[in-house]
């Protein structure tokens, strides 16, 4: 069965295990970073340390394609992608999956539609990276066909990463939820849409700490684009928050409307 994966996709991660400034470069063309991410354009270093990661590092590598994937499959190579991302991360979860910071599982995300929500990422360790340009059609676009019970994303972890994806939902939910505490990872370079008239929050965060949100771009919210709530050990610690773009309507916003809080 023919792949949906682009020639120059296949590629280039067929040769990941190259040197790292290699694949770099071959990413920075495919992905467009530079017109994509919300500053002059994605860190460099930041770009060679996933690739070498990925390619030397990972306990697991995933592969995912809505179109020529199934999840049948095993995922393991991109001939036989698995065809949602729900699956790839539940993959990552099997097994024992305590807390362990040198556990590595990353998925790379062929473009398309996906119609999927609550995708649960409990295993410590995961990386959901998206090939293409964010909210284009050539990029990886999560927008879920029916209510999902807890939010689009479901952060549970440590060690995790969500990066070049666009995420959208209309329901009553917040696009991407940590209900529990959220250390040492990296949210960057997403589109996150909600509706002025049903998205309460379009990131939400429970004592938050070693982690990084950066280069987002954030619309559609009736009372916060990036929520730092606060639970019994309430605690914000060590997080940077910075260059995320957000946008607003006041004719959806709550008088109690913030933009990160």
């Amino acid at each position: 069965e023919k792949m949906a994966w682009p020639t120059d996709l296949t590629r280039l991660l067929k040769r990941i295990s190259t040197p790292a400034e290699e694949v770099f470069r071959g990413l920075r063309v495919l992905g467009d970073y530079n017109k994509t991410s919300m500053d002059a354009g994605h860190d460099a270093m930041e770009a060679r340390l996933l690739i070498e990661w990925a390619g030397k590092f990972a306990t697991n590598r995933f592969y995912v394609s809505v179109e020529g994937g199934n999840d049948a499959y095993d995922g393991l190579t991109l001939a036989k992608p698995f065809a949602t991302i729900g699956e790839a991360v539940d993959r990552c979860k099997a097994g024992d999956h305590a807390y362990d910071p040198n556990k590595l599982d990353y998925i790379f995300i062929a473009p398309g539609l996906y119609p999927e929500g609550d995708i649960i990422q409990e295993g410590h360790g995961t990386h959901l990276i998206g090939l293409g340009i964010p909210g284009m059609d050539s990029g990886v676009r999560v927008i879920p066909n029916a209510d999902p019970e807890y939010g689009v994303l479901l952060l549970q972890a440590a060690h995790c990463e969500v990066a070049n994806i666009h995420f959208q939902s209309a329901y009553a939910d917040p696009i991407l939820w940590s209900p529990n505490h959220l250390d040492n990872s990296h949210i960057h370079h997403c589109t996150f849409a909600g509706n002025w008239d049903t998205t309460p929050d379009c990131i939400k965060l429970l004592n938050t700490r070693n982690s990084i949100i950066e280069h987002n771009l954030i619309t559609g919210f009736k009372e916060k684009a990036i929520n730092c709530y606060m639970g019994a050990e309430a605690w914000l610690i060590d997080t940077i928050i910075r260059k995320n773009r957000i946008g607003i309507s006041w004719e959806g916003l709550t008088k109690n409307a913030k933009g990160i809080y």
